[in-house]
């Protein structure tokens, strides 16, 4: 006996799932405070009221989201079926 079932997102839900993701996949690698400390600050501490990390997360964060949003990544792999 075949089942078939259809999902549908809504692209709010799907942003926010990808970005749990983003997040998850961040926090076990460590990869934007490894950015940070390859990129060097140029800025006065002084006059500095962000961190760069924070910087780095907030544009990362934000440019993905905007992708996933979208839906126009030119980077996302299409997957194809035989038929």
């Amino acid at each position: 006996m075949a089942y078939n079932l259809v999902v549908q997102f809504r692209r709010e839900a799907a942003a926010k799932a990808g970005l749990m993701l983003l997040r998850e996949v961040d926090r076990r690698l460590d990869l934007i405070r490894r950015i940070d400390e390859a990129i060097p600050d140029p800025r006065d501490p002084l006059y500095t009221s962000h961190p760069q990390s924070e910087i780095l997360t907030s544009r990362i964060f934000g440019r993905c989201s905007q992708q996933i949003k979208s839906g126009k990544s030119n980077s996302t792999p299409r997957m194809q079926y035989p038929a």
